[in-house]
């Protein structure tokens, strides 16, 4: 077993003992609680290098998707009828409010086109993840999709330049996407599929497109998990607002019901955009689901198909009213909030949709509700704190924040764990509270100048004579130095590569050893005496804070 795996294991067993007793320790209801949630839960993030979960997963999600064949949608006809007039007036109205001549049009190609991008990660048969690598190699696509990414190559001039340059055309064709596998804790991995680099441009668009509809209809992408765990919070006070939750959510759209619920135009964008076929190990797989996790559009798409459901379901079983009301209703993803009395309809419409219920994380009665990483019971917050990783001093700091920081929540103090951690560094960097909680353990007792750990970003140059320089420099992807090329005497620019990858085998562009750990130094801004940050903590956990530290540290 790897060290790291040690770690964390003993860092379970010394949590386990912390709470083991709480029982006869815990002075309220709401701390026995919170002990029996974190105690059920520590471990859900929790990722063991040593353990591979790989081929148990993707045999999973292969089982999975032989299983989408057979499903068949048993959808109410109101509820249809309701749903799909919801989706089209959402689409219409923003695609309006783009281009005022396109009245009860749900899509707009030129705006669609306007709205491609490279996405942050991986792509089938492309060598890197940052935009330096991708926009210099062929782009991949699937044959259905090969009209639509021809457009929007040709309609940027310096892709057209490119192959005019060349003397080829920019694109070749595979058959699909790739499954791909990310820890996601101790039993299981998250399954996410590498798309076709045209693909994932053209589905990023569509994405895009599908959010900006939905914040115009009234639900921000981008805020919603707040908003939903305010819902949850009130649903755990007065009962009557519930939280759903769904098995496999995004994996559970078929084209039939994107068929169904969408206009015939954005039937025939997504299904041109998706990948009909999918490569298990090396093994194709026709892809019985409309997209997976890692394609552009599959979570907007996932979160505008269920408000329609529960706004259908609301109108059609409930005399709902003619729009949503976001009082009660919340949905970002899989996550769905609404009132508690129409979650037996609701159920019943989500089954004949084709979704699958988790009734394990799907609260409607009693004191509890969950929602996008928000735990409330009767209105306290209870959410757990995960760790996921222990194999260095940033991961090690986070974890002694998080359990400081749950400990003054809660006035719970978990002494195992705090001893623990502080054996895993050997000199401990004390920092002021507003620092980040990869830098140090937060407390006011620091010294006026302290040090603490800081990540270091390699840069690397592009390759000379590159040219997309000027495309990339105004997009932000690059920036210039002053080292010349010494073959061609012109300035190089200079790119930032994603942490957590090492994407390409090309020696210009290598980015091996990414990033490193070092001590910095900094001095307490003036008249702040003790790195005391009232945003961050109250004078109570402050104190507490302090108190806790102390004691395991002198």
């Amino acid at each position: 077993m790897l060290e790291p795996d040690v770690r964390l294991s003993s860092f379970s067993k010394a949590l386990i003992q912390d709470l083991g007793g709480n029982a006869t320790t815990c002075n309220t209801v709401f701390t026995q609680f919170a002990c029996d949630r974190l105690l059920s839960r520590h471990r859900k993030k929790m990722a063991y290098e040593s353990v591979d979960l790989t081929c148990k997963t993707m045999n999973a999600f292969a089982s999975f998707n032989e299983s989408r064949k057979s499903v068949t949608l048993n959808l109410h006809d109101d509820i249809k009828t309701e749903a799909r007039h919801f989706i089209r007036k959402t689409l219409e109205n923003y695609t309006r409010s783009q281009d005022s001549r396109m009245i009860q049009e749900p899509l707009s190609l030129p705006h669609f086109f306007d709205l491609w991008k490279f996405g942050p990660g991986a792509s089938f048969k492309i060598y890197g993840s940052h935009p330096v690598a991708k926009i210099r190699q062929k782009w991949t696509c699937t044959r259905r999709a090969l009209p639509l990414i021809s457009k929007i190559r040709s309609l940027s001039p310096s892709l057209q330049s490119f192959d005019a340059r060349k003397g080829v055309v920019g694109l070749k064709t595979v058959r699909g996407s790739r499954l791909g596998t990310v820890r996601k804790n101790e039993e299981t991995d998250r399954t996410i599929g590498t798309e076709p680099l045209g693909n994932m441009c053209g589905q990023l668009a569509a994405g895009i497109y599908l959010e900006r509809a939905l914040c115009f209809a009234g639900l921000d992408i981008s805020t919603q998990q707040n908003y939903n765990k305010l819902l949850a919070y009130y649903g755990s006070v007065n009962g009557t607002l519930c939280t759903i939750d769904l098995k496999n959510a995004s994996d559970c759209i078929t084209t039939a019901l994107v068929r169904t619920l969408f206009p015939t135009e954005w039937y025939f964008l997504l299904t041109g955009l998706r990948s009909p076929e999918i490569r298990i190990g090396k093994e194709w797989h026709e892809l019985n689901m409309m997209s997976t996790m890692g394609n552009g559009f599959t979570f907007p798409m996932m979160t505008l198909i269920l408000l329609a459901l529960v706004y259908a379901n609301a109108r059609v079983f409930h005399n709902g009213k003619s729009y949503v009301d976001y009082l009660n209703i919340g949905v970002y993803g899989d996550d769905i909030i609404c009132p508690t009395s129409q979650s037996d309809t609701l159920f019943t419409v989500l089954q004949s949709a084709g979704f699958i219920i988790n009734h394990d994380k799907s609260y409607v009665s009693g004191s509890f509700r969950e929602s996008c990483g928000g735990d409330y019971y009767s209105g306290v917050d209870v959410t757990p704190f995960y760790i996921k990783s222990l194999s260095d001093d940033s991961a090690i700091y986070v974890a002694i924040n998080a359990v400081l920081d749950w400990s003054v929540r809660h006035n719970f103090a978990l002494h195992n764990c705090l001893r623990l951690l502080l054996s895993y560094i050997a000199r401990p960097y004390f920092v002021p509270e507003y620092e980040n909680v990869d830098s140090g353990i937060r407390c006011t007792f620091g010294k006026r100048r302290y040090k603490y750990l800081k990540r270091i970003v390699r840069g690397f140059k592009t390759p000379y004579n590159d040219h997309f320089l000027a495309a990339l420099a105004v997009e932000g992807f690059v920036v210039s130095t002053n080292d010349s090329c010494k073959y061609t005497g012109q300035t190089r620019g200079f790119f930032i590569p994603r942490d957590d990858k090492r994407w390409s085998s090309d020696d210009t562009i290598s980015d091996r050893n990414r990033y490193y750990f070092t001590s910095g130094n900094r001095r307490i801004p003036k008249g702040n005496y003790d790195g005391r940050c009232g945003f961050s903590y109250s004078e109570r956990a402050s104190r507490m804070r302090d108190f806790l530290v102390k004691l395991h540290t002198e």
